[in-house]
C-alpha cells in the first residue's frame, strides 16, 4: 500500500504539491495541551458507507476531503474535490460526503476543552488483482516524503460564528500554509480565481489570526503544509 500511494502521489494529479513542499522536521513538541480531531474507531464504519468504483485501468484513486468538525465529534460541511470533474470521481466525491453525514468521530480539544476545528483528510481506492481495499488517511499527502502516509494533518481552530466575507458568487479561494510544531503559521500562500476582488484579503485574514493544532506522528508535533479551500467562505460556522 505504501509504495503504490507514494508512486500514485507522483503522478500528474498530485505533481502540484511539489510546489508547496514543506521541509518538516520532528520536534520534541508533544501533544499533551492539544489533541486533533481523529477518525479513530469510526474509521472502519466509515469505510463501510463507501462503495469500490469500477476502476480496472488505474490502480488507486486519491479523493481528497476538508471538513469541519464540530465539538460533538459531527463532521459538517464536507467538501471533497479531485482531478476528475464529471466522472467516476465526481460520484465518489459524493458518497464520501453522504457518509460524513451520519459520521461522528473524536474532537479535538485544547487545554482539556473541547473544540471545533476544520480536517483535512483523503480516501484512497486502491486496486490489485482481484483485491480492493479503501483507506483513510488523515492528512492530503503534501508531506508524504518527510512525514510517510499516515501523519495527522495541523487542524485550525474554529473559534467564533460570524459574517468575515461577502461575494454572492462564492468563488473558491485556496489557502496553503507551512505551519510549525509549535502551531505558528509560518508562510501563507493565497490562490484565487482572477475574478474574486473581494474576499481573498479576508481569507488571509481569518487565516493568519486563527490558531492551529499542529501536525503529529505518532503523537509529536511535526511542522507541515496546511492547505484549506475556502469554497463558502461566507461563515465561520460555528460558535
Amino acid at each position: 500500500m505504501l509504495f503504490s500511494v507514494r508512486q500514485y502521489c507522483r503522478s500528474a494529479l498530485c505533481a502540484f504539491l511539489s510546489l508547496f513542499a514543506a521541509s518538516p522536521l520532528f520536534s520534541d513538541t508533544s501533544l499533551n495541551d492539544s489533541n486533533p480531531a481523529r477518525f479513530g474507531q469510526a474509521a472502519s464504519a466509515f469505510i463501510k458507507k463507501l462503495k469500490f468504483p469500477e476502476h480496472r485501468d488505474r490502480p488507486a484513486i486519491l479523493i481528497r476531503c476538508g471538513a469541519m468538525v464540530h465539538l460533538s465529534g459531527d463532521i459538517q460541511g464536507a467538501f471533497c474535490f479531485s482531478g476528475d470533474t464529471f466522472g467516476i470521481e465526481h460520484r465518489m466525491r459524493e458518497l464520501i460526503v453522504r457518509a460524513t453525514r451520519t459520521t461522528r468521530i473524536t474532537p479535538a480539544t485544547i487545554n482539556g476543552d473541547r473544540s471545533n476545528v476544520r480536517i483535512n483528510f483523503s480516501v484512497i481506492y486502491e486496486q490489485n488483482g482481484d483485491e480492493k481495499t479503501i483507506e483513510i488517511l488523515e492528512n492530503h499527502l503534501y508531506d508524504i516524503e518527510s512525514l510517510g502516509p499516515h501523519y495527522v494533518a495541523a487542524q485550525r481552530v474554529i473559534l467564533q460564528y460570524r459574517l468575515f466575507c461577502f461575494d454572492i458568487r462564492e468563488l473558491p479561494i485556496s489557502a496553503t500554509a507551512k505551519i510549525s510544531a509549535q502551531g505558528q503559521l509560518q508562510a501563507l500562500q493565497i490562490t484565487k480565481d482572477p475574478e474574486e476582488v473581494q474576499c481573498a484579503g479576508e481569507v488571509e485574514n481569518k487565516m493568519r489570526n486563527s490558531v492551529f493544532i499542529p501536525a503529529s506522528v505518532d503523537g509529536k508535533a511535526v511542522a507541515s503544509t496546511f492547505n484549506e479551500v475556502f469554497h463558502h467562505y461566507l461563515f465561520d460556522p460555528y460558535k
